[in-house]
């Protein structure tokens, strides 16, 4: 009889996007790959997720207003919730690196 590998839980993602079709579409995407995703338009929707869930991953627009002060209310209270920053692509770029805080 094999042994099965021990279930670990998909991480809890947080997606804080303004824009409600790259919201939902980067939200769609994370689904399909297993992840737990909630969304957020803003940081007052953010903090009133963080107050209720445990996210493992907070996914965030940097042009969103408040971003910064988002990222501190994180760092500040869930010191563990990794924060990655997102930026449009500008023309003539083909792919973006995110920078993962912590």
């Amino acid at each position: 009889m094999r042994e099965l590998a021990p279930h670990h839980p998909s991480p809890v993602v947080l997606i804080v996007e303004n824009d409600v079709l790259e919201r939902l579409s980067a939200a769609a995407d994370l689904r399909r790959q297993g992840l737990e995703v909630f969304e957020a338009a803003d940081m007052t929707e953010a903090i009133t997720v963080l107050k209720k869930i445990a996210v493992d991953i907070l996914i965030s627009d940097v042009s969103l207003i408040g971003a910064t002060a988002l990222a501190r209310w994180v760092q500040e209270r869930r010191p563990t919730t990794q924060v990655v920053w997102m930026a449009a692509l500008q023309s003539g770029q083909d792919c973006m690196t995110p920078a993962v805080l912590h």
